[in-house]
């Protein structure tokens, strides 16, 4: 049994004095030295503290890393070590043929703690436990019975051989304090290598491990889900493949616990996602595939389909252009089922802006929408070569426009509900007319009309001349009622060369009582069908005729009134002067 000794030490050692002193205590026979003591890296001009831990392989004690500088302890069973340096500026202890233990930096600052990422992923338990007490154990435990079924159905993970941990040592289980268990290889008291670990948590690794850490592997949680890939520090990192219960998987790269770089995602109903990942949400490019038909090639933001991309729909239907926050918005092109093609401005699934379509059939819009609708100005063009510029509201022409067509006919005016409605005109040759009021694409109250010499100006009911009015024709004017389109009632024509009509009408002809007047005649009577018919007076060079008139024609027995004044009997038939016989 060796004796405890104590060194002081008064300033702080770099590594080359480290090894002088540490060479001249193992030297000593019979003795297993621990040292902890303040040491200066010359490259890094810092103060840390050293742990220099010796002891043979069985030995399980360890002095406590936070005691004051400096103890030395020791006991019998001596050994010749020789010290190797690594990349990592660990000193290892080794004799000549058996590997004993490491030199190492550690920091001051209390063990990291695991953050909780707080997503649908489990996270893997923290797999450290350098600084947790272990003792052996008989057997491997038993994995909980969900575990059990699910490596039944999905496999164990399969070990290569791998030239890499041929240096370790197997040993039998190890229980940690925390209630882990360890079975596998063992490398400077660290789990490396091949290796199995029982959490108390009730999930299951197996795979490989470096410097007590999981690098790859297979992990089993409690609740089903399994793990298979690469770990960096306890997390999922690098390459893995995570499966749920449910049947859904991602397959790809992970990054401390979270999905980013490229990967697949299976959802449990067909759906499929493959691309790019970034913060655990779709990022970057990716594909989305739906079974019903759905697909979506483009860029994605947070899980939403945002920036340029193209979708197919089930119904055959395609839009490829801008999203934002998972909705068609910004510039881009809708082809849809029946062959009409949109290009424009998009507002949250909308055509909203700007934009064109063309229609399968020929005809086509170019103008500006709002909510998915034409709304303000826009020109539409139909396959047969009708054009309408002008206003619109909720996919009609409304407010003022303008309509040609092929024949070179056009309106001009207000529109409401796609018809002509207000006030316009139209236009249907040289000198042909209509200037005035609509109501659903018919004349109706004032309005102007010329056609083929002729002139209307007047009322107008359901597309026809109706109420007072006033037609000039070629010979003569006339100014009066009208009823569909037709003189009735009063009114009055006055011809081109002074011969004047005032009385009543019908059905477009002078009929009823009415008088001619014309130079040195005048006729005051009955008329039917624009001739005299009835009684009349007819005065002609101051004589007067009082009698019938039959078709024009004086029938029957009248009275002439000669300009003295002499009154005499007179009879005509068909117009014709007999002897009258009393």
């Amino acid at each position: 049994m060796g004796c405890n000794k104590s060194v002081s030490i008064v300033k702080p050692l770099d590594f080359q004095e480290i090894r002088e002193i540490t060479q001249k205590m193992i030297e000593v026979e019979n003795e297993i030295i621990t040292i902890l003591f303040p040491i200066t890296e010359r490259s890094q001009k810092r103060k840390s503290t050293v742990t220099v831990f010796l002891s043979p392989r069985k030995s399980q004690s360890r002095t406590d890393l936070y005691q004051s500088p400096v103890r030395i302890s020791s006991r019998s069973n001596s050994r010749i070590f020789k010290e190797e340096k690594n990349t990592e500026n660990i000193l290892i202890f080794t004799d000549r043929s058996t590997q004993i233990q490491s030199i190492s930096l550690v920091s001051e600052s209390p063990p990291r703690k695991d953050r909780s990422r707080g997503s649908s992923v489990h996270k893997a338990t923290q797999s450290y436990h350098s600084n947790l007490e272990a003792q052996k154990i008989d057997k491997e435990p038993d994995v909980h019975p969900i575990i059990q079924q699910q490596i039944q159905k999905h496999g164990s993970f399969k070990f290569l051989q791998d030239q890499n941990y041929t240096d370790c040592i197997k040993l039998q289980p190890h229980k940690f304090s925390n209630g882990d268990i360890y079975s596998g290889s063992w490398k400077n008291n660290l789990k490396h290598g091949k290796g199995k670990l029982f959490l108390a948590s009730g999930s299951y690794f197996e795979g490989y491990f470096k410097e007590g850490q999981m690098i790859i592997g297979k992990y089993f949680f409690k609740n089903g889900n399994i793990y298979e890939g690469e770990f960096y520090e306890g997390k999922f990192n690098g390459k893995g493949l995570y499966l749920w219960t449910d049947g859904e998987y991602y397959n790809g790269q992970w990054k401390m616990d979270q999905r980013e770089g490229q990967g697949a995602f299976q959802f449990s109903d067909g759906r499929r996602y493959i691309g790019e990942w970034k913060n655990d949400k779709k990022n970057g490019q990716g594909e989305y595939l739906n079974p019903d038909g759905n697909k979506y090639e483009g860029q994605w933001k947070d899980n939403k389909r945002h920036g340029f991309g193209t979708a197919l729909l089930p119904d055959g239907s395609s839009f490829k252009g801008q999203w934002v926050n998972d909705k068609k918005n910004g510039k881009g092109e809708y082809r849809y089922t029946n062959g009409d093609i949109y290009y424009g401005d998009w507002y949250e699934n909308l055509k909203h802006g700007k934009g064109k379509l063309t229609q399968k059939d020929g005809c086509s819009y170019e103008g500006q929408y709002f909510n998915g609708q034409m709304e303000g100005q826009g020109t539409f063009i139909w396959a047969d070569g009708k054009k309408y510029v002008g206003s619109w509201s909720r996919n009609t022409r409304k407010g003022f426009g303008i309509m040609t067509m092929p024949d070179g006919k056009y309106y001009k005016g207000e529109w409401d509900n796609d018809e002509r409605y207000g006030q316009g005109e139209f236009h249907w040759g040289p000198d042909h007319y209509y200037i005035g009021q609509w109501v659903e694409n018919v004349r109706e109250g004032s309005g102007e009309y010329v056609e083929d010499g002729t002139k209307y100006t007047g009322n107008w009911v359901s597309d026809k001349k109706h109420g007072q009015g006033k037609q000039i024709y070629p010979l003569y004017t006339f100014e009066g009622s009208w009823i569909a389109n037709q003189r009735e009632g009063q009114g009055t024509a006055l011809f081109n060369n002074g011969l004047k009509y005032t009385g009543s009408w019908m059905n477009d002809c002078i009929h009823g009582h009415g008088i001619v007047e014309y130079k040195d005649f005048k006729y005051n009577g009955d008329w039917s069908r624009n001739r005299m018919d009835g009684n009349g007076v007819f005065t002609y060079n101051f004589c007067t005729y009082t009698g019938q008139y039959k078709s024009g024609v004086r029938v029957g027995v009248g009275s002439f009134k000669d300009g003295a004044g002499n009154i005499i009997k007179q009879e005509f038939r068909n117009g014709n002067l007999v002897d009258y016989s009393e």
